[in-house]
């Protein structure tokens, strides 16, 4: 066997034309930075180490809020994408009326029935606010009858 026969390996990583995110952004101000690539985090925790304290407490809500935002957008764009065929068919269904296997209401009797489920809603919503509006008129509490007059 001494000739060299080329051997399948499938579970092997292959090369990639994609550098890792961390070779990417790389810092390029610090003398240590320029001479191994891939310390983005030691960078940002010396910057964050050399802003005022007062700069820290403003900044800490902010980018505790914005680093748990980034998560739910990717979370919500993973759904979205992985979910992108049976959301365009619905799309198409609704905006074409493709697919969806009965004939719109022509008749006032099934428009009628039709929007009857609407009108329900529609007016326990109005009923609801209304109480909720007469409960504050009747049982508010009397203004104070003591304000200086000037």
């Amino acid at each position: 066997h001494g000739s060299h026969v080329p051997r399948l390996c499938l579970a092997a990583m292959g090369e990639t034309s994609r550098k890792p995110l961390s070779r990417r952004l790389k810092c390029r101000g610090c003398l240590r930075c320029r001479s191994r690539r891939g310390c983005i985090k030691s960078c940002r925790a010396r910057l964050w180490q050399r802003l005022p304290k007062r700069w820290q407490e403003k900044f800490q809500p902010w980018l505790q809020q914005l680093a748990f935002l980034s998560i739910c957008a990717r979370y919500g764009i993973r759904m979205i994408w992985e979910d992108r065929h049976a959301l365009w068919a619905d799309a198409k269904c609704f905006l074409f009326g493709m697919g969806s296997g009965s004939s719109p209401p022509c008749s006032m009797a099934a428009i009628r029935d039709e929007l009857r489920p609407f009108l329900y809603a529609f007016v326990l919503g109005l009923v609801l606010v209304s109480l909720e509006v007469g409960y504050k008129v009747v049982w508010a509490p009397a203004p104070m009858m003591d304000m200086p007059l000037e």
